[in-house]
């Protein structure tokens, strides 16, 4: 739905003994590492140079904003000081192209509503947008009441909530809706396992609708025999990804019919491989060097990784010995901190 390297570019400590970095260093990290991995995603977007202050205060809990032109607009990247003494540069704000949000959108809408429905975003077709932000777009298809939908931009990596539609109920399995009335009504909702499982299945892969190729990596669902989720109570059920298991925090929403969040990250190694190889092809392009990379993550496709967690992919660069890089998960929405050695 967004535009978002996957993985926030792990910055050396250069700045001075009082705890600073140079702005200029800073923005040709930004222009030489993250503006390469927005291109290999979408090489039409139009991006200029990026701004920083002159000096950067890396002070512990100091956070400081530089700004990059996209499609005409003021992206802001953040510069975040570590505990190691380094600092992270992230996107700070989301960078949606509308055509995929028109897609997930009308692809979740159908999994909430079971209607065919076709969002209108509208111009521009590249937005930036802090978050929070709520915009609306027309909606296609439905029934008399309903011209348009709220959508509020969740984080940076472009997820976005969907306002109820007037008139349109939500669709759930019909074995689910029992239990979602008792929640509704504030009385117990023990959910039977069976019943629970297949609505799980349904709301997680909703994030992988309008990526074909993504879809045969996700199995079955197992929950608990017996879930109580009265009020705001919760269960765990385990989603099968690939050889993996995807643990997810499950609760009943009387709009949405279940509600999930995920407690690690699905990693594409090829994807990631991908931003690895724009961010340190960046890099030697900056220092003036040419030559073909190449980065391998290794032969599982898809990793399953907590917050916290690393893992090893390998540059290799013509003419030169390869040189091993770390890749560790930021949080559970798959983004990633790329500690990338210098050319």
């Amino acid at each position: 739905m967004s535009l978002l390297l996957t993985s926030c570019v792990s910055g050396g400590f250069h700045g001075s003994s009082n705890g600073d970095v140079s702005g200029a260093l800073v923005e040709h990290q930004i222009d030489t590492q993250l503006t390469p991995g927005y291109l290999v995603q979408d090489p039409g977007l139009h991006i200029g140079r990026s701004k920083c202050p002159s000096r950067i205060d890396l002070s512990p809990g100091h956070r400081t904003a530089c700004v990059l032109a996209v499609e005409g607009q003021l992206l802001r990247v953040a510069v975040i000081p570590t505990e190691s003494g380094k600092y992270d540069i992230r996107q700070l704000d989301a960078l949606l192209k509308m055509a995929d949000v028109e897609k997930t959108t009308a692809a979740e809408l159908f999994t909430q509503t079971g209607v065919e429905l076709k969002p209108r975003c509208g111009a521009p077709r590249v937005r930036v947008l802090i978050v929070g932000t709520r915009f609306r777009c027309a909606i296609a298809g439905g029934p008399a009441g309903v011209a348009s939908a709220e959508l509020r931009v969740v984080d940076a990596r472009g997820r976005l909530d969907i306002g109820p539609l007037p008139g349109i109920r939500p669709h759930t399995a019909p074995g689910l809706q029992p239990y979602l009335a008792a929640h509704a009504q504030g009385r117990n909702s023990t959910v039977p396992g069976p019943v629970l499982a297949p609505v799980v299945r349904q709301q997680a892969l909703q994030f992988v609708r309008n990526d074909p190729a993504r879809l045969h990596y996700f199995g079955s669902v197992l929950c608990p025999a017996r879930s109580d989720l009265s009020g705001a109570k919760h269960t765990e059920c385990r989603l099968r990804v690939a050889t993996q298991s995807l643990h997810l925090d499950v609760m009943l929403d009387d709009r949405l019919g279940v509600k999930i969040n995920p407690h690690e990250a699905v990693i594409e190694s090829k994807r990631a491989a991908e931003n690895a190889r724009a961010i340190y092809q960046g890099r030697l392009s900056a220092a003036g060097i040419s030559r073909s990379v190449a980065v391998d993550c290794g032969s599982e496709r898809i990793l399953v990784l907590k917050p916290g967690e690393a893992f090893r992919c390998t540059i290799r660069v013509s003419g030169r010995t390869p040189r091993p890089l770390i890749a560790t998960v930021s949080d559970a929405s798959g983004e990633l901190v790329f500690n990338v050695p210098d050319p």
